[in-house]
């Protein structure tokens, strides 16, 4: 935490992810996220009451999943620079690794949907998981990544959405949600599928059918999707129908084309961070 300005200033400013700032007047109060903002003092934060006096600002939060088992190619590549654009903004970010933790799919028990149960609307299950879904309600961002492995997303992500998804779901004909907030939900997928592939194994229908359901429980979902990726840097070391110059085309694709997927995730976590400025102040 910083130390006060000299002056009659009615803020301190701390150094860290979290700021506490003195009220000096109502108006203060009223137009304390615009305040903030035009100052240049942090551009996404939200404000909480902590007593008539002082205010907390804390600073944005953005959490990345990581659904493929690997920590520094395609899909994890894209979720560090969609969360490089959101720290432009003043998020604080972070990614989990699902690969990482020991945890376990939906087991069907129905305690978050139990009439008066001590769960409902939660995740009843408790393991290695749990930590996440527990930071996911505090979160303002989410953005999660997986290969297209098979013709869909990895079975950990799969197992993942299932624990996340379904105690926020209420089983009425509104599609009612209990997800306390709303935040942004972004998705990135990558596969070696060329385009042509891509239509044949209708994976858009299932991405759409993705963005449906992730934008009624949490708000609002876009997705990105970077086709004919690489799996390998030398594919001459693999057992592979492609060709020499089919290798050669991956190559290029990997040099030109995934650099300009990697800007888009990046202006995904931009303009998360954007929208959330523009709620909070909404909110003020």
């Amino acid at each position: 935490m910083g130390s006060h300005p000299t002056g009659p200033a009615p803020f301190w400013v701390g150094t860290n992810s979290t700021f506490i700032l003195y009220k000096s007047s109502q108006a203060l109060c009223s137009n304390l996220n615009k305040f903030l903002y035009t100052c240049g003092i942090m551009n996404t934060s939200k404000v909480r009451g902590l007593d008539k006096n002082i205010l907390k600002v804390e600073k944005m939060k953005v959490l990345a999943i990581n659904g493929s088992p690997r920590k520094t190619w395609n899909t994890a590549t894209m979720l560090n620079k969609a969360l490089e654009g959101a720290t432009s903004e003043g998020a604080k970010t972070e990614i989990t690794h699902l690969y990482d933790l020991n945890f376990k799919g939906c087991t069907s028990c129905f305690a978050c949907k139990l009439k008066g149960g001590k769960s409902y609307g939660e995740c009843a299950y408790k393991d290695e998981l749990t930590p996440v879904l527990k930071k996911i309600r505090e979160i303002d961002g989410l953005i999660l990544g997986s290969p297209i492995y098979i013709g869909t997303i990895t079975g950990e992500m799969k197992k993942f959405l299932e624990r996340l998804i379904y105690p926020y779901m209420v089983m009425d004909p509104s599609h009612s949600s209990l997800f306390p907030k709303k935040i942004q939900v972004g998705f990135i997928y990558t596969m070696g599928a060329n385009e042509i592939r891509q239509k044949e194994m209708g994976i858009d229908p299932y991405i759409r059918l993705n963005e449906m359901i992730l934008g009624r429980i949490f708000g609002a979902s876009e997705s990105i999707v970077a086709i004919d990726t690489s799996q390998f840097e030398d594919y001459t070391k693999y057992v592979s129908s492609f060709s020499v110059s089919a290798w050669e085309e991956k190559s290029k694709i990997r040099k030109e084309v995934f650099p300009l997927d990697c800007e888009k995730a990046y202006q995904m976590g931009v303009k998360f961070a954007k929208k959330t400025l523009t709620q909070n102040k909404h909110e003020s």
